[in-house]
């Protein structure tokens, strides 16, 4: 009876090994396929979210319009570096080019070499060339003015930002931007014939107050 049943009890096991088998190798492959759909649909939906680069700078605009205070970091063309904190709509506090430093609130502007502060009649205030560069990390409209291609995804100081190039139609003038997850930018590149300026943008809406120095 032993010799009768033993190869009945063979291919039964045999049946039960081949459906455990299949039913892990089905397990895996879902499993698989879960992880590569996902990995589809995140690309796509980072694809969606930077399909339209003009749409991603004026976002970065409206943005930017809307917080009230910052800091930025520049390098002029001729290398010489300013550290300005801004409240907007008009008052400046920092260090100018030359170790100069000043406080401008309007047309006036405070200057001071040896703690000593002065108006200085002869100051551009908030009109100077850099400082309206940095106000304006974009000037102008992407969709009418710009021709804007996004560059992929990059860092500034270890954040992760979102680079693009805007370059103005008609002209040499051309932009580079940096723009991090809360569409602000955290640099931005301003390039004309002359020379680039870099201009690093941080403490968005966390400035001290600015007052006229006493």
């Amino acid at each position: 009876m032993a010799g009768v049943f033993l190869p009945l009890v063979e291919a039964r096991l045999q049946r039960i090994n081949f459906a455990r088998h299949y039913l892990e190798r089905v397990k895996v492959m879902r499993l698989f396929f879960s992880v590569l759909l996902a990995g589809i649909v995140s690309t796509v939906c980072v694809a969606q979210g930077l399909a339209d680069p003009v749409s991603d700078l004026a976002q970065m605009q409206a943005s930017f319009g809307a917080v009230h205070s910052m800091h930025f970091d520049i390098v002029r063309r001729d290398g010489r570096r300013m550290s300005i904190d801004m409240i907007k709509p008009d008052r400046y506090r920092g260090m100018l080019a030359g170790g100069v430093q000043a406080v401008i609130i309007g047309s006036t502007t405070w200057t001071s070499n040896s703690g000593h502060w002065g108006v200085d009649p002869k100051a551009k205030g908030a009109s100077g060339e850099y400082l309206q560069n940095a106000r304006t990390p974009l000037n102008g409209e992407p969709a009418r003015d710009f021709t804007v291609v996004y560059l992929g995804p990059s860092n500034v100081g270890g954040i992760p930002v979102q680079h693009y190039r805007a370059t103005r139609r008609g002209s040499a003038v051309v932009d580079e931007l940096w723009v991090g997850a809360n569409h602000l930018p955290l640099k931005v590149m301003h390039e004309i014939p002359q020379g680039t300026t870099t201009i690093l943008y941080s403490q968005y809406n966390n400035v001290a107050p600015i007052n006229r120095p006493v």
